[in-house]
């Protein structure tokens, strides 16, 4: 909270009102955290036709609030770690990579299970920012 905030906090509704009278809630809507997305992308080519493909992203990361208030609270992420064999910072089609999942909260950072990371309703009820990369494109 900045100095030119003021904090009132409604304890029923979870309510923050700043200094300026604008009235922030935290949303506590539960979210289901998708292993993958897609999303159709639309071009038009040099000769005006449209061309859709679909782009697939995968989950990369968490980061969750966890307080009452926009106001408050305290931030942690869960993220992929991607362990390549033999130490390679790069994968070749003959090399496999490992993924696992790690929680990052302050000092502390301890591994995680797939489903802790993307199912438990405490990582889906206060997820914050979900961030997906795009898969490799043929």
């Amino acid at each position: 909270m900045n100095a030119s905030s003021s904090k009132n906090e409604d304890s029923k509704s979870n309510v923050d009102i700043n200094s300026n009278g604008l009235v922030f809630r935290k949303n506590k809507a539960r979210v289901t955290l998708d292993k993958t997305v897609s999303v159709q992308e639309n071009d038009k080519n040099e000769e005006n036709n449209t061309r859709s493909k679909e782009l697939k992203y995968s989950i990369r990361s968490v980061v969750h609030h966890i307080g009452s208030t926009a106001f408050s609270g305290h931030y942690t992420t869960d993220g992929i770690r991607t362990k390549h064999s033999q130490g390679e910072s790069s994968l070749s089609s003959s090399q496999a990579a490992i993924q696992e999942w790690i929680a990052f909260d302050d000092g502390v950072t301890t591994a995680l299970s797939e489903k802790d990371a993307l199912k438990s309703a405490n990582s889906q009820n206060n997820a914050y920012m979900v961030l997906y990369e795009l898969e490799n494109q043929n």
